[in-house]
């Protein structure tokens, strides 16, 4: 019995149609050169997706036309006053108009959630602000 060698999934597309044990050699693989059949080249890795925290978004009880409440973060997650200033900027100047003509709460409310629970989004609205 031979040694088994583990499956790879980074062949070329050629092979991988063809359903053959690609060599993998770059820029094309020897298989498709010895059949003399145009290798297609590999596929570019996708980095797996990382998963996001989950975001909740705050609605007023008992109204038929939701319209989110204006979301105002703790003051602790803020290292200073100038910070604070910065995310107030984002959210009154700056939020509003990055929709542009779409209905979204995506800049005008999640996000300004999720800076509460994640720093990098945190510097990353007060930065923009602070531009």
């Amino acid at each position: 019995s031979r040694a088994s060698k583990p499956k790879t999934r980074s062949g070329c597309k050629t092979c991988k149609i063809r359903r053959v044990k690609c060599d993998e050699a770059k820029p094309t693989c020897i298989r498709c050169s010895k059949f003399g059949v145009k290798c297609d080249g590999y596929e570019i890795p996708t980095a797996a997706p990382t998963s996001l925290p989950s975001i909740r978004i705050i609605l007023p009880r008992g109204q038929l036309h939701f319209q989110p409440i204006v979301y105002q973060p703790a003051i602790t997650v803020f290292q200073d006053q100038q910070e604070r200033k910065y995310f107030q900027y984002f959210r009154e100047g700056i939020a509003p108009h990055l929709a542009g003509s779409f209905e979204s709460d995506l800049w005008s409310h999640l996000v300004l959630q999720a800076c509460e629970r994640d720093d990098s989004i945190r510097h990353a609205i007060v930065a923009i602000a602070a531009l």
